[in-house]
């Protein structure tokens, strides 16, 4: 497959990337880009959340569970408490807890900190190509859509959606 990346070619801020097979010049689709950064701090955080603020938890604890590098988690999870995300706790007993409330923290605000991105994206380029310019344009919509969700959804909405999830006995693909 070829890699195209709408961050270089259409929008730099962009959320998507396309991918194309140059085999047979089939299956070009576009495929929604969260670094691994920030869905491992998206992990940690939900986890966090679920235990509670009474209950911190280790660094080596969230790895295990989720089988995550420790010292990749031990780094997002220092940025997420310089950011205000989390707070840690020293001692036998210690760890992370929340800094804020689940309902307080939502998807956008953790990708954009973490990627140094804001949630506004660029217009496309009126010196583009006119086939350019309206990809980008429909790249622009999409992108809009994806961070009106992300910053609908707190943590505090994904603890819910997985409980709604369990109780039903279907399959939860938040992540």
């Amino acid at each position: 497959y070829l890699f195209f990346s709408f961050c270089l070619a259409i929008n730099h801020k962009s959320w998507f990337n396309l991918y194309h097979n140059s085999d047979d010049n089939s299956e070009v689709f576009v495929n929604f880009d969260v670094s691994k950064k920030s869905r491992y701090a998206i992990v940690a955080l939900y986890e966090l959340v679920l235990a509670g603020s009474q209950r911190p938890i280790t660094a080596r604890k969230l790895a295990a569970r989720h089988n995550l590098p420790v010292r990749f988690l031990e780094i997002i999870l220092n940025e997420l408490k310089q950011g205000g995300f989390v707070t840690s706790i020293r001692g036998k007993a210690g760890g992370y807890v929340p800094a804020r409330p689940a309902n307080e923290i939502t998807l956008a605000q953790i990708v954009s900190y973490l990627e140094h991105r804001s949630s506004e994206f660029s217009e496309p380029s009126s010196a583009q190509a006119d086939g350019q310019r309206v990809l980008g344009s429909l790249i622009q919509e999409a992108n809009t859509a994806v961070t009106r969700i992300f910053e609908a959804c707190t943590l505090e909405e994904m603890v819910r959606r997985e409980v709604e999830s369990c109780a039903s006995g279907e399959p939860n693909y938040i992540i």
